[in-house]
Formats: C-alpha cells, structure tokens, sequence
C-alpha cells in the first residue's frame, strides 16, 4: 500500500503512515536526514521546537537536496512538523504552518500535530493566545484546503482523548511518550 489517499467511500479518507520513520532532534542535522532518505526511509518527523533539539530548515535541506535528484521521492516521503505549544491559538497556528512549509520547502505536508496541548512553567517563550481547540480548527481548514493531510497531537490522556475525538476531524495520529517506566 502506498501514502496516497484512499476513500472509504462516505467521505473520510484513510492515509498511510509508514511503520518506521527517522525522529529528528537531539542533534539530527541535515546530513543525518540526507543519509536516511538516501537509504530508504520514508518517514521523517520532525517540530518547529529548535530549543528541543529540531532543526526543521535542514531536515528541509535534505529533503531537496534529495528531492533534487529524484521528483518522486517527494510523494513517497512522508514529512510530519509539530506546532510548538507557544503558538496555540488559531492565527498563531494558521501561521506556524506556513512558517513550517517554507522551511521544508514543500508545498504540502503529510501530518501536522500539536506538540503540546498547552504549555507549562518554563516551556514556552511566552503565553499561547489561544488554545489547542482553536488551533485544532485551524488544522482542519488546512485539511480541507489540502495543506495538511493528517492532523495530530502530543502527549494525550484518557480526558483530552475523548474530546479530541468529538472534533469535526478526529485524530489522525497521536503520538505519546511510551517507555517501560512512562
């Protein structure tokens, strides 16, 4: 099965995440990204946290770099940013996309999620304008435009799961932090 949209046939579509994809912080630059892709990987994920260890424009980098010499690499790579919790809120949102567009020099992205639901002591430069609500609605117009084609959130309990899965768009992906003592 490949990454393009599949119809179920009442209007929801499915989209395929490949199984294994390259984490890029904690020091992942674009040569480390660059050889991945090379070698066969399809998955990239990557978050707009530079102070966490990301580096979106040189994941970016690579991904043309690599796209540069085969068009069809783009289509087969599967390129996943991350919203940091700082720009909550719908137009803080809205915008971060683009920001995130333009640093991987795409014209769409295949999965954008929330980093975080909201921020804590000392995780953010500054205060959120908004919610991960608002900015969960702006991440459904970015489906419907064709922008995103899946949307998801970080770090998610019973609570928020249940909410998250009242939303016009469910869902897609939800990644949490799983290790044998989290």
């Amino acid at each position: 099965q490949d990454n393009n949209n599949i119809s179920t046939g009442d209007g929801n579509r499915i989209v395929v995440v490949p199984l294994v994809g390259l984490g890029c912080a904690s020091g992942v630059r674009e040569a480390h990204v660059t050889s991945a892709l090379q070698v066969g990987y399809t998955y990239v994920d990557t978050a707009q946290a530079y102070r966490w260890g990301y580096h979106e424009d040189e994941v970016g980098a690579a991904l043309g770099k690599v796209t540069h010499h085969n068009d069809t690499i783009r289509t087969e790579v599967f390129v996943q940013t991350k919203i940091a919790p700082e720009d909550l809120g719908y137009e803080p949102t809205k915008a971060a996309v683009q920001v995130s567009l333009k640093r991987l020099g795409v014209s769409y992205l295949d999965a954008v999620l929330i980093h975080k639901p909201r921020c804590w002591e000392g995780a953010c430069p500054h205060e959120p304008i908004g919610t991960w609500r608002d900015s969960w609605k702006a991440l459904e117009e970015d489906v419907d435009a064709g922008i995103i084609r899946a949307i998801g959130i970080c770090d998610v309990d019973a609570r928020l799961l249940k909410e998250l899965l009242q939303q016009r768009i469910p869902p897609h992906i939800i990644q949490n932090w799983m290790d044998p003592l989290h």
